[in-house]
């Protein structure tokens, strides 16, 4: 519960930074956890992704970040949706609002999130973040949107990738070491 207290507090502070500023950043993320003496937000999210059980967690962050517009959409905010999740019937959702799975609490949408990556990993050999990608890239489209894809922008992977680029280039820190 105290990390979602922690997190709590740095998106709460991220936000207000935002009001000051037109664009809200993963450096000023990170920043935030590095000023506060914590670990890094970077570090504390995708730990308590792996803590739900998530694989490969710095794609699903990557998709975390795009999806919620790194964290402003209504989204995020009103539905307590991380992911930008469908409703379904994995039972962590509690509904469809403005289009989009709503849950009672962000932990929930994390375990959501979970449940649809077991079943994608269960379905396909894979084993390492690039495999995910791919996995990702290569998703047919959801039964509501046939003709379509899984992601509507066929730049989706290439984002995501880039985002994940950046993660890294943060976590490692100016001296090149991870700065756990």
């Amino acid at each position: 519960m105290a990390k979602y207290l922690v997190i709590l507090l740095l998106i709460i502070i991220v936000i207000r930074e935002k009001q000051r500023s037109s664009t809200v950043s993963i450096q000023s993320l990170n920043a935030i956890g590095e000023i506060y003496n914590k670990p890094t937000a970077i570090d504390t999210l995708l730990a308590m992704m792996a803590q739900e059980g998530i694989q490969f967690p710095i794609v699903p962050l990557a998709q975390s970040i795009l999806e919620t517009g790194s964290y402003s959409s209504f989204i995020y905010d009103q539905n307590n949706n991380r992911f930008g999740m469908k409703h379904n019937n994995r039972g962590y959702s509690i509904g469809e609002k403005n289009g989009h799975a709503s849950y009672r609490t962000a932990e929930d949408s994390y375990r959501d999130y979970a449940a649809w990556q077991r079943k994608l990993l269960n379905s396909k050999k894979i084993g390492s973040e690039e495999e995910y990608l791919q996995a990702l890239d290569n998703l047919p489209a959801p039964p509501w949107k046939p003709g379509s894809r899984y992601a509507e922008d066929l730049q989706y992977t290439n984002k995501l990738r880039g985002i994940i680029k950046e993660l890294h280039r943060i976590r490692s820190g100016p001296s090149g070491g991870n700065n756990k």
